[in-house]
């Protein structure tokens, strides 16, 4: 063999490598997906994501009522969002 075969027949190795351990990824992602959607249709992760919402609501009403006190009655903006956070 020469050397320019050998370099190809390298490259060719390297080139194989790549696409086999690509596979193995996009098999690995997929994999994850699917038991992503199936752990999505269990009811304690519908329970966990009702109760993020409920708490991102409060939050958001929290928030937009220390705007409404600092914007209209001039209150400090930062004792509700301290409030918040507790």
């Amino acid at each position: 063999m020469t050397m320019e075969t050998i370099a190809k027949t390298e490259e060719q190795v390297r080139q194989e490598r790549a696409v086999a351990w690509a596979k193995r990824l996009l098999a690995s992602k997929r994999e994850l997906e699917k038991e992503i959607e199936e752990e999505a249709k269990t009811p304690e992760y519908q329970e966990a994501v009702r109760k993020l919402r409920e708490q991102n609501k409060k939050k958001w009403d929290a928030t937009q009522k220390a705007i409404i006190l600092f914007f209209v009655e001039g209150v400090t903006i930062l004792t509700p969002l301290i409030q918040i956070t507790k």
